[in-house]
């Protein structure tokens, strides 16, 4: 994956080990193995996927300060997921290479990281942005951060509402599903577009086991309408007990909540 980092349009700094990476996933699912994403276990949570979640649409990080490099992954993996797997744009990584590849560098690793943001919705023809704001890509962000040396990164609010609107104003239409769940366990029901079908639902304590549920992309879990935590897991853990006020969403591909009882 290192050989064919493209830098800086694809590896600005804090990327080193993230980007290479959207190669070895695609090395290691094209021989039949479970994506690292989704069945390495990360003790507190089930995988990396659910630990991506909780970071950044639960305590909204911004994309440059995830620590973890494989969540910092995930959004990527996903739109491989998506674009590749689901609706059959297998060229859509060599297009953004090819892009940036031609394109001038940007002189800034926070200008570099939305640059990327428009180079991908040029090349799928969709507006991303609401994708891209969730895994905080479009979060104002100005700290050090250690890439094999430390380095700031500075992406301002002016900056960010000046690469939304250079989107906007292409006419893209926006992607309608809901693509920050797909993972490497669900992208089939976002390829045939299946419904959600109820099963039943336990809770004990801190943990929710669900049964019978088929072609749920992700669990949303709230108390008092605040989203207090995401899951692509059938069993989970929360933080805290499972109250009456504790409120769970069965998630469609295309955003269509059920809600569970228990």
């Amino acid at each position: 994956g290192h050989t064919f980092q493209t830098r800086p349009g694809f590896k600005w700094h804090g990327m080193t080990e993230v980007t290479n990476n959207v190669h070895s996933l695609y090395v290691q699912t094209q021989w039949g193995n479970a994506s690292r994403l989704e069945s390495e276990n990360m003790g507190r949570y089930n995988n990396r996927y659910e630990n991506a979640y909780h970071n950044s649409f639960v305590k909204k990080a911004a994309h440059p300060g995830e620590g973890d490099v494989f969540c910092k992954l995930v959004p990527l993996w996903q739109l491989q997921l998506y674009f590749a797997n689901a609706r059959g744009n297998a060229d859509v990584y060599k297009d953004l290479y090819e892009k940036i590849r031609t394109s001038p560098d940007k002189s800034t690793p926070g200008e570099q990281q939305l640059e990327f943001t428009k180079i991908m919705c040029d090349i799928t023809g969709r507006d991303l942005t609401r994708f891209f704001r969730l895994w905080g890509f479009y979060t104002p962000f100005d700290d050090e951060v250690d890439d094999y040396g430390k380095k700031r990164i500075t992406v301002t609010q002016t900056q960010i509402d000046r690469t939304i609107a250079d989107i906007k104003a292409k006419g893209y239409p926006e992607v309608d599903e809901k693509i920050e769940y797909i993972c490497d366990a669900n992208w089939k029901v976002f390829k045939n577009r299946l419904p959600v079908q109820p099963g039943t639902a336990t809770k004990s304590g801190t943990k929710i086991t669900m049964k019978g549920w088929q072609n749920v992309v992700a669990y949303e879990v709230y108390k008092d309408e605040k989203l207090m935590f995401v899951s692509n897991m059938s069993s989970f853990t929360l933080d805290s007990f499972v109250t009456d006020d504790t409120k769970v969403f069965a998630i469609a591909y295309n955003g269509d909540k059920t809600e569970v009882t228990f």
